[in-house]
Protein backbone atom coordinates (compact mmCIF):
# COMPACT_ATOMS: atom_id res chain seq x y z
CA UNK A 1 0.00 0.00 0.00
CA UNK A 2 1.46 3.65 -0.66
CA UNK A 3 1.03 6.23 1.51
CA UNK A 4 -0.60 9.63 0.52
CA UNK A 5 0.70 12.69 2.43
CA UNK A 6 -1.10 15.57 1.55
CA UNK A 7 -0.37 19.44 2.68
CA UNK A 8 -3.65 20.85 4.18
CA UNK A 9 -2.63 24.58 2.20
CA UNK A 10 -1.63 22.32 -1.48
CA UNK A 11 -3.20 23.26 -4.06
CA UNK A 12 -2.97 20.69 -6.91
CA UNK A 13 -5.09 21.99 -10.14
CA UNK A 14 -5.15 19.48 -13.21
CA UNK A 15 -6.71 19.87 -16.50
CA UNK A 16 -10.48 19.81 -16.65
CA UNK A 17 -11.20 16.24 -17.73
CA UNK A 18 -15.54 14.51 -17.71
CA UNK A 19 -16.79 11.88 -16.00
CA UNK A 20 -20.36 10.66 -15.97
CA UNK A 21 -21.88 9.68 -12.42
CA UNK A 22 -24.73 8.80 -10.94
CA UNK A 23 -27.11 7.56 -7.83
CA UNK A 24 -29.83 5.51 -7.43
CA UNK A 25 -32.16 4.68 -4.32
CA UNK A 26 -33.11 0.92 -5.22
CA UNK A 27 -35.68 -1.41 -3.96
CA UNK A 28 -32.76 -3.36 -1.94
CA UNK A 29 -30.14 -0.15 -1.06
CA UNK A 30 -28.40 2.23 -3.09
CA UNK A 31 -26.26 2.27 -6.38
CA UNK A 32 -23.82 4.32 -7.31
CA UNK A 33 -21.49 4.96 -10.03
CA UNK A 34 -19.08 6.61 -12.37
CA UNK A 35 -17.12 6.39 -14.91
CA UNK A 36 -13.66 8.46 -14.76
CA UNK A 37 -12.51 10.30 -17.61
CA UNK A 38 -9.02 11.54 -17.35
CA UNK A 39 -5.32 11.23 -19.03
CA UNK A 40 -4.18 7.25 -20.02
CA UNK A 41 -2.16 7.69 -16.70
CA UNK A 42 -0.79 4.34 -14.59
CA UNK A 43 -4.07 4.24 -11.82
CA UNK A 44 -3.92 1.75 -8.90
CA UNK A 45 -6.94 -0.55 -6.62
CA UNK A 46 -5.75 0.01 -3.03
CA UNK A 47 -6.20 -0.55 0.43
CA UNK A 48 -5.89 3.37 2.27
CA UNK A 49 -5.29 3.28 5.65
CA UNK A 50 -5.62 6.55 8.04
CA UNK A 51 -3.48 9.16 8.02
CA UNK A 52 -2.74 12.02 11.27
CA UNK A 53 -3.75 15.00 8.80
CA UNK A 54 -6.85 13.69 8.52
CA UNK A 55 -7.60 12.83 12.27
CA UNK A 56 -11.01 14.34 13.47
CA UNK A 57 -11.10 16.18 10.40
CA UNK A 58 -13.05 19.26 10.98
CA UNK A 59 -13.31 18.58 14.45
CA UNK A 60 -15.50 15.74 14.27
CA UNK A 61 -15.84 13.58 17.53
CA UNK A 62 -16.17 10.33 15.21
CA UNK A 63 -12.79 8.61 15.64
CA UNK A 64 -13.56 6.36 13.07
CA UNK A 65 -10.47 6.25 11.90
CA UNK A 66 -11.73 4.08 8.57
CA UNK A 67 -9.76 2.32 5.83
CA UNK A 68 -11.02 2.16 3.01
CA UNK A 69 -10.39 0.99 -0.87
CA UNK A 70 -9.69 3.92 -3.52
CA UNK A 71 -8.72 3.81 -7.09
CA UNK A 72 -5.81 6.01 -6.83
CA UNK A 73 -3.26 8.25 -9.65
CA UNK A 74 -0.46 10.15 -9.45
CA UNK A 75 -0.73 9.84 -5.14
CA UNK A 76 -4.62 10.94 -5.45
CA UNK A 77 -7.52 9.78 -4.52
CA UNK A 78 -10.12 9.48 -7.40
CA UNK A 79 -13.04 7.38 -5.90
CA UNK A 80 -13.54 4.72 -3.10
CA UNK A 81 -15.58 2.89 -0.75
CA UNK A 82 -14.83 2.56 3.23
CA UNK A 83 -15.23 -0.44 5.58
CA UNK A 84 -18.62 0.99 5.93
CA UNK A 85 -19.50 0.75 2.97
CA UNK A 86 -19.81 4.82 2.16
CA UNK A 87 -19.29 5.57 -1.40
CA UNK A 88 -17.29 8.95 -2.85
CA UNK A 89 -17.20 9.91 -6.41
CA UNK A 90 -16.97 13.58 -8.25
CA UNK A 91 -16.63 14.97 -11.73
CA UNK A 92 -14.43 18.37 -12.46
CA UNK A 93 -16.27 21.13 -13.45
CA UNK A 94 -15.79 22.69 -16.84
CA UNK A 95 -13.60 25.85 -16.69
CA UNK A 96 -12.55 28.68 -19.00
CA UNK A 97 -9.34 27.62 -20.88
CA UNK A 98 -7.19 30.32 -18.73
CA UNK A 99 -9.02 29.14 -15.39
CA UNK A 100 -5.25 28.51 -13.86
CA UNK A 101 -4.59 32.15 -14.11
CA UNK A 102 -7.42 33.40 -12.16
CA UNK A 103 -8.10 31.81 -8.31
CA UNK A 104 -11.46 32.62 -8.81
CA UNK A 105 -11.89 29.51 -10.54
CA UNK A 106 -9.62 27.17 -8.09
CA UNK A 107 -10.08 26.37 -4.34
CA UNK A 108 -9.59 29.00 -1.88
CA UNK A 109 -5.58 29.14 -0.60
CA UNK A 110 -5.99 27.35 2.45
CA UNK A 111 -8.55 24.91 0.97
CA UNK A 112 -8.67 21.33 0.19
CA UNK A 113 -8.59 19.87 -3.59
CA UNK A 114 -10.51 17.00 -4.28
CA UNK A 115 -8.79 14.20 -3.62
CA UNK A 116 -8.23 15.13 0.05
CA UNK A 117 -11.85 15.72 0.33
CA UNK A 118 -12.48 12.23 -0.82
CA UNK A 119 -9.54 10.87 1.56
CA UNK A 120 -11.05 13.06 4.62
CA UNK A 121 -14.97 11.80 3.86
CA UNK A 122 -13.76 8.20 4.06
CA UNK A 123 -11.36 7.98 6.84
CA UNK A 124 -14.10 9.70 8.65
CA UNK A 125 -17.52 9.32 8.01
CA UNK A 126 -19.48 5.99 8.32
CA UNK A 127 -22.55 6.96 6.96
CA UNK A 128 -24.43 10.06 5.33
CA UNK A 129 -26.30 11.25 8.26
CA UNK A 130 -23.10 11.77 10.15
CA UNK A 131 -20.93 13.62 7.45
CA UNK A 132 -24.59 16.17 6.94
CA UNK A 133 -23.88 18.71 9.61
CA UNK A 134 -20.25 18.82 8.08
CA UNK A 135 -21.05 19.66 5.21
CA UNK A 136 -20.39 23.34 5.08
CA UNK A 137 -17.26 23.39 7.29
CA UNK A 138 -16.05 20.87 3.75
CA UNK A 139 -17.21 22.54 1.07
CA UNK A 140 -16.91 26.03 1.59
CA UNK A 141 -13.37 25.85 1.27
CA UNK A 142 -13.36 23.11 -1.42
CA UNK A 143 -12.53 24.15 -4.94
CA UNK A 144 -14.99 23.75 -7.84
CA UNK A 145 -16.16 20.03 -7.97
CA UNK A 146 -18.77 18.02 -8.29
CA UNK A 147 -19.41 15.17 -5.36
CA UNK A 148 -21.69 12.25 -4.82
CA UNK A 149 -21.59 10.64 -1.73
CA UNK A 150 -23.93 7.48 -0.65
CA UNK A 151 -24.13 4.79 2.35
CA UNK A 152 -26.90 2.13 1.62
CA UNK A 153 -30.07 4.15 2.63
CA UNK A 154 -29.17 8.10 0.42
CA UNK A 155 -27.35 9.48 -1.65
CA UNK A 156 -26.06 13.52 -1.63
CA UNK A 157 -24.72 15.55 -4.52
CA UNK A 158 -22.63 18.37 -3.85
CA UNK A 159 -21.75 21.61 -6.01
CA UNK A 160 -19.22 23.71 -5.60
CA UNK A 161 -19.08 26.94 -7.07
CA UNK A 162 -16.50 29.38 -8.04
CA UNK A 163 -15.73 32.07 -6.29
CA UNK A 164 -16.76 36.29 -7.44
CA UNK A 165 -13.62 37.38 -6.86
CA UNK A 166 -9.87 36.65 -6.86
CA UNK A 167 -9.43 36.65 -3.21
CA UNK A 168 -12.77 34.94 -2.02
CA UNK A 169 -12.19 33.07 1.52
CA UNK A 170 -14.77 30.75 1.19
CA UNK A 171 -17.05 28.59 -2.01
CA UNK A 172 -20.67 29.09 -2.05
CA UNK A 173 -22.32 24.78 -2.45
CA UNK A 174 -25.68 23.12 -3.26
CA UNK A 175 -26.67 19.81 -1.93
CA UNK A 176 -29.42 17.49 -2.69
CA UNK A 177 -30.63 14.65 -0.52
CA UNK A 178 -32.28 11.75 -1.30
CA UNK A 179 -33.73 8.44 -0.25
CA UNK A 180 -36.94 7.44 -1.60
CA UNK A 181 -36.88 4.30 -3.71
CA UNK A 182 -36.38 5.12 -7.70
CA UNK A 183 -35.53 8.55 -7.11
CA UNK A 184 -32.09 9.20 -8.94
CA UNK A 185 -29.46 11.96 -9.50
CA UNK A 186 -27.22 11.72 -12.71
CA UNK A 187 -24.06 14.48 -13.14
CA UNK A 188 -21.40 15.15 -15.64
CA UNK A 189 -19.46 18.48 -16.11
CA UNK A 190 -22.10 21.11 -15.84
CA UNK A 191 -23.52 22.98 -13.05
CA UNK A 192 -26.94 22.14 -12.33
CA UNK A 193 -28.01 23.76 -9.43
CA UNK A 194 -30.46 26.76 -10.47
CA UNK A 195 -28.00 29.41 -8.60
CA UNK A 196 -25.05 28.18 -10.21
CA UNK A 197 -26.23 27.29 -13.89
CA UNK A 198 -25.07 30.36 -15.26
CA UNK A 199 -21.19 29.51 -14.26
CA UNK A 200 -21.91 27.49 -16.87
CA UNK A 201 -21.75 30.02 -19.77
CA UNK A 202 -18.32 31.02 -18.60
CA UNK A 203 -16.22 28.23 -20.68
CA UNK A 204 -15.16 29.09 -23.78
CA UNK A 205 -15.12 25.52 -24.77
CA UNK A 206 -18.42 24.94 -26.16
CA UNK A 207 -17.64 21.07 -27.38
CA UNK A 208 -16.95 20.22 -23.44
CA UNK A 209 -20.10 21.89 -22.64
CA UNK A 210 -21.93 19.62 -25.62
CA UNK A 211 -20.77 16.34 -24.65
CA UNK A 212 -21.25 17.29 -21.07
CA UNK A 213 -24.69 17.53 -21.63
CA UNK A 214 -25.01 14.81 -23.99
CA UNK A 215 -23.57 12.04 -21.77
CA UNK A 216 -25.83 13.83 -18.99
CA UNK A 217 -28.98 13.34 -21.29
CA UNK A 218 -27.56 9.71 -22.37
CA UNK A 219 -27.43 8.27 -18.67
CA UNK A 220 -30.46 9.73 -18.00
CA UNK A 221 -32.41 8.11 -20.71
CA UNK A 222 -30.43 4.87 -20.05
CA UNK A 223 -31.86 4.97 -16.27
CA UNK A 224 -34.95 6.11 -16.60
CA UNK A 225 -35.68 3.32 -18.81
CA UNK A 226 -34.15 0.68 -17.53
CA UNK A 227 -36.28 -2.21 -16.21
CA UNK A 228 -33.50 -3.50 -13.30
CA UNK A 229 -31.08 -0.67 -11.82
CA UNK A 230 -28.96 -3.09 -10.57
CA UNK A 231 -24.79 -3.41 -10.71
CA UNK A 232 -24.66 -5.57 -13.60
CA UNK A 233 -26.90 -2.80 -15.86
CA UNK A 234 -25.15 0.05 -14.57
CA UNK A 235 -21.97 -1.89 -15.68
CA UNK A 236 -23.34 -1.96 -19.08
CA UNK A 237 -23.99 1.86 -19.23
CA UNK A 238 -20.70 2.71 -18.61
CA UNK A 239 -19.19 0.93 -21.43
CA UNK A 240 -22.49 2.55 -24.03
CA UNK A 241 -20.60 4.30 -26.73
CA UNK A 242 -23.39 5.67 -28.31
CA UNK A 243 -23.34 9.66 -29.39
CA UNK A 244 -24.51 11.46 -32.05
CA UNK A 245 -22.80 14.74 -30.92
CA UNK A 246 -20.17 15.58 -33.62
CA UNK A 247 -18.00 18.28 -34.21
CA UNK A 248 -17.43 20.53 -37.72
CA UNK A 249 -13.54 19.89 -37.29
CA UNK A 250 -13.17 16.58 -36.35
CA UNK A 251 -15.14 13.61 -37.76
CA UNK A 252 -14.29 11.17 -34.99
CA UNK A 253 -15.55 13.94 -32.22
CA UNK A 254 -18.49 11.26 -30.95
CA UNK A 255 -15.90 8.93 -29.25
CA UNK A 256 -15.02 11.99 -27.05
CA UNK A 257 -18.76 12.22 -26.41
CA UNK A 258 -20.29 9.05 -25.60
CA UNK A 259 -20.23 7.88 -21.98
CA UNK A 260 -17.33 5.45 -22.89
CA UNK A 261 -14.71 7.88 -24.30
CA UNK A 262 -11.71 6.40 -26.13
CA UNK A 263 -11.14 9.04 -28.81
CA UNK A 264 -6.82 8.26 -29.19
CA UNK A 265 -6.58 11.09 -31.68
CA UNK A 266 -3.28 11.35 -33.80
CA UNK A 267 -2.26 8.20 -31.81
CA UNK A 268 -3.01 4.79 -32.69
CA UNK A 269 -2.72 2.74 -28.88
CA UNK A 270 -2.06 3.59 -25.63
CA UNK A 271 -0.60 0.80 -22.42
CA UNK A 272 -1.75 2.71 -19.40
CA UNK A 273 1.58 0.73 -17.47
CA UNK A 274 3.51 3.24 -19.53
CA UNK A 275 0.88 6.15 -19.95
CA UNK A 276 0.17 9.61 -21.96
CA UNK A 277 -0.68 12.50 -20.91
CA UNK A 278 -1.55 13.86 -24.11
CA UNK A 279 -5.02 12.06 -24.95
CA UNK A 280 -7.56 11.14 -22.56
CA UNK A 281 -10.49 8.90 -22.14
CA UNK A 282 -12.67 6.78 -19.91
CA UNK A 283 -9.94 5.26 -17.85
CA UNK A 284 -11.74 3.10 -15.41
CA UNK A 285 -15.35 2.62 -13.77
CA UNK A 286 -16.48 1.95 -10.28
CA UNK A 287 -20.12 1.25 -9.22
CA UNK A 288 -21.34 0.22 -5.67
CA UNK A 289 -24.51 -1.56 -4.87
CA UNK A 290 -24.88 -1.61 -0.92
CA UNK A 291 -27.79 -2.69 1.03
CA UNK A 292 -26.68 -2.67 3.97
CA UNK A 293 -25.24 -6.30 4.52
CA UNK A 294 -21.78 -6.46 3.07
CA UNK A 295 -22.45 -9.86 2.22
CA UNK A 296 -24.83 -8.90 -0.49
CA UNK A 297 -23.12 -5.37 -1.32
CA UNK A 298 -21.18 -5.49 -4.58
CA UNK A 299 -18.25 -3.43 -6.14
CA UNK A 300 -18.12 -3.39 -9.31
CA UNK A 301 -14.27 -1.62 -11.07
CA UNK A 302 -13.14 -1.31 -14.38
CA UNK A 303 -9.77 -0.27 -15.41
CA UNK A 304 -8.55 0.09 -18.82
CA UNK A 305 -5.24 -1.55 -19.76
CA UNK A 306 -4.53 -0.93 -23.32
CA UNK A 307 -6.48 0.79 -26.53
CA UNK A 308 -4.98 -0.60 -29.97
CA UNK A 309 -6.64 1.05 -33.18
CA UNK A 310 -6.57 -1.23 -36.62
CA UNK A 311 -6.13 0.12 -39.96
CA UNK A 312 -10.24 0.00 -40.48
CA UNK A 313 -9.85 2.77 -37.17
CA UNK A 314 -11.88 -0.12 -35.18
CA UNK A 315 -10.51 -0.16 -31.43
CA UNK A 316 -9.50 -3.25 -29.28
CA UNK A 317 -9.93 -2.07 -25.98
CA UNK A 318 -8.46 -4.44 -23.24
CA UNK A 319 -9.68 -3.90 -19.37
CA UNK A 320 -9.94 -5.56 -16.11
CA UNK A 321 -12.87 -5.66 -13.54
CA UNK A 322 -12.97 -6.49 -10.30
CA UNK A 323 -16.70 -7.69 -9.06
CA UNK A 324 -17.08 -8.73 -5.33
CA UNK A 325 -18.73 -8.53 -2.81
CA UNK A 326 -17.65 -5.60 0.36
CA UNK A 327 -17.35 -8.34 2.83
CA UNK A 328 -14.79 -10.52 0.95
CA UNK A 329 -12.83 -6.97 -0.37
CA UNK A 330 -12.36 -5.77 3.12
CA UNK A 331 -11.57 -9.96 5.02
CA UNK A 332 -9.23 -10.60 2.08
CA UNK A 333 -7.72 -7.56 1.08
CA UNK A 334 -6.46 -9.59 -2.18
CA UNK A 335 -8.65 -7.89 -5.23
CA UNK A 336 -8.79 -10.75 -7.72
CA UNK A 337 -9.36 -8.74 -11.85
CA UNK A 338 -10.35 -10.92 -14.48
CA UNK A 339 -9.17 -10.08 -17.74
CA UNK A 340 -11.66 -8.62 -20.39
CA UNK A 341 -11.87 -7.49 -23.83
CA UNK A 342 -14.09 -5.36 -26.20
CA UNK A 343 -14.02 -3.86 -29.81
CA UNK A 344 -15.34 -0.24 -30.84
CA UNK A 345 -16.35 0.37 -34.02
CA UNK A 346 -15.81 3.68 -35.63
CA UNK A 347 -18.26 6.67 -36.42
CA UNK A 348 -20.57 6.08 -39.08
CA UNK A 349 -21.80 9.50 -40.51
CA UNK A 350 -20.34 11.11 -37.42
CA UNK A 351 -22.76 8.61 -35.42
CA UNK A 352 -21.22 6.17 -32.80
CA UNK A 353 -22.91 3.08 -32.00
Amino acid sequence: MKKIIFIITFFFVKLSFACTGFGIITNSGTLIGKNRDFAYNPQQFELMRPIQQFHNWYDNNYNHNNIFYALTSRNEVTMGVNEHGLTVIEEDSIRPLDFKKDRMFLQPENGTAESMVIYGILQNFNTVDELIPFIPKIFSVAGPHFYQISDAKKVITVEVAFGKTNSDPKRKFSYKIISTKNDYITHTNTYLSPEFIALNDLTTKVDSVNGANNRLQRINDLISHARNKDINTAAQWFIDTYSNVSSNTDPDYCQNTSIFRSRLGKFTSVDMNIGNDKIYGTVSTMIVSNTGNFKTSYIYLKMIESITTDKDNKQTIKYKVLYTSLAKLFKDQKPTFVEHEMVRNPPVNRVCS
